[in-house]
């Protein structure tokens, strides 16, 4: 899916997280909520991103642009995850 069919899906009641895995594995990695709004052209990304509720370490926002809590450098490699229901 797209950021804005993401946003889209957000929007609608959806629940999707960004995770990215650091590629050292000694060090954390970082884990978002998309929440509902608009998608917004981010700059540090270079295009559209939804909006991400963070709760890291000096990083605490309801909704914010998902680019403010992954950088550029977690472009690549960020993947993005839509819940499908209870384990069975």
């Amino acid at each position: 899916a797209t950021m804005k069919e993401m946003q889209a899906q957000v929007n609608q009641g959806a629940v999707i997280i960004a995770v990215w895995q650091n590629p050292n594995p000694k060090e954390r990695g970082h884990v978002a909520g998309l929440v509902p709004g608009e998608v917004h052209q981010s700059s540090t990304w270079q295009g559209i991103v939804p909006m991400a509720m963070e709760t890291g370490s000096e990083k605490r926002w309801a909704a914010k642009s998902m680019s403010f809590g992954f950088g550029k450098e977690k472009k690549v490699g960020t993947k993005f995850f839509r819940y499908q229901g209870p384990l069975k």
